[in-house]
């Protein structure tokens, strides 16, 4: 990481000064948006990037032979960017960086396929944004994975009949749902538990053969539950007949049952807040009377709203560029870092309810005057 980087951004004045400060910024790689009072926007993915062939890395390879040493790394000028897309936006929410047409090998298993289409859909509807607006979609909670593998899902599972007086009543709570991971919604959590046991039992054999394998993900696991359900992929080698895709939905629907019958039993409320149940840890992992637990709020993985049980937006943060720059913020924690304050996790009911704070950038005339305004309070 170079300091410089930041020195010449904080001195900016247009497109061209940001392009040129990023050229000092090595790692660890950034997309850096860029938006300017003229209305200019833009994004660079800016790191120096080892030049790779074709799957280099994705496999072991011979650490001693140096011809699988990096050979030299992408050009900085060839870093992907975008100035002024004809689609009027620019967006990253770790999603794929490049098109098939980009010439360098790019790779990395964990790229988002759910948050990012979420995203730019929500972008491309939206007219004449406001802060307002951007709150909202900060805070989105909808769940597109289930959106699109749900109502599959419910239409292979058919009329599969169980001995469970329960079991109607959670598929009319699924089939009522919204697809918000709101914190007092039932159907996220119903979903969460019938679909990871749905693709459990898709891909257990392929866990079981004792070596490491890396697994489709699960849009892809969802592609094939909705474009080849009778693919061979669903047949368990192990047993005799041949299983589908619907088989492996209705053995996911008998699991969901049973663990159903565990948390109502042990647990009572299953809204999603409860089930997920959300804590915000300490960086020492053994320091759990400085975490705050069980904190109500909804999203989770795949979603804008990216708050799950241990994991969540750690910034939220909206910028109106203008004669004056108005800015808001939050973020979980507090003003102090000293777990015996008062302020040590007063920012954590604003974050958890989509709520912010003015950052706006003070002058020393302003600043002393809110300093002297509160100390009359």
């Amino acid at each position: 990481m170079s300091k410089k980087t930041f020195i010449l951004l904080n001195k900016a004045k247009n497109f061209g000064d940001y392009n040129s400060a990023l050229d000092y910024y090595t790692s660890p790689a950034q997309n850096f948006g860029f938006a300017s009072v003229s209305g200019d926007i833009g994004m660079r993915i800016q790191g120096k990037f080892p030049l790779k062939w074709t799957e280099q890395g994705k496999f072991f390879m011979d650490g001693a032979n140096p011809q699988m040493e990096w050979q030299g790394y992408i050009p900085n000028e060839h870093n992907p960017a975008t100035l002024n897309p004809e689609r009027g936006f620019v967006s990253s929410s770790n999603q794929h960086p490049v098109d098939p047409s980009y010439p360098y090998y790019v790779f990395d298993n964990s790229y988002e396929h759910y948050r990012n289409r979420r995203l730019n859909s929500r972008l491309r509807e939206m007219e004449q944004i406001t802060v307002e607006d951007m709150k909202t979609l900060q805070f989105d909670d909808f769940n597109l994975q289930a959106a699109e593998a749900l109502p599959v899902m419910i239409n292979l599972l058919g009329t599969h009949k169980v001995d469970d007086p329960a079991a109607e009543k959670y598929l009319q709570e699924l089939r009522s749902w919204d697809y918000f991971a709101d914190p007092n919604q039932k159907g996220q959590t119903l979903y969460s538990i019938w679909s990871s046991e749905v693709f459990e039992s898709i891909w257990r054999e392929f866990r079981e053969i004792g070596v490491p394998v890396v697994l489709p993900n699960s849009y892809q696991t969802v592609e094939l539950l909705t474009k080849s359900p009778n693919d061979s992929i669903f047949d368990i080698k192990s047993t005799e007949g041949i299983e589908t895709a619907a088989d492996h939905v209705k053995r996911g629907f008998d699991s969901l049952l049973v663990a159903m019958k565990k948390w109502e039993l042990e647990e009572g409320d299953y809204s999603w807040a409860n089930f997920k149940k959300t804590t915000i840890q300490h960086l020492v992992p053994n320091f759990n009377s400085f975490s705050v637990t069980n904190v109500y709020t909804g999203g989770g993985s795949g979603m804008l709203n990216a708050t799950g049980s241990r994991h969540g937006a750690s910034w939220r943060m909206i910028v109106e560029l203008g004669p004056e720059i108005e800015a808001i913020g939050v973020y979980p924690g507090g003003q102090s870092g000293n777990p015996g304050s008062k302020f040590y996790a007063n920012f954590i009911p604003i974050w958890a309810n989509g709520e912010y704070l003015n950052f706006n950038l003070r002058t020393i005339e302003n600043q002393e005057d809110i300093l002297f305004k509160t100390s009359l309070k």
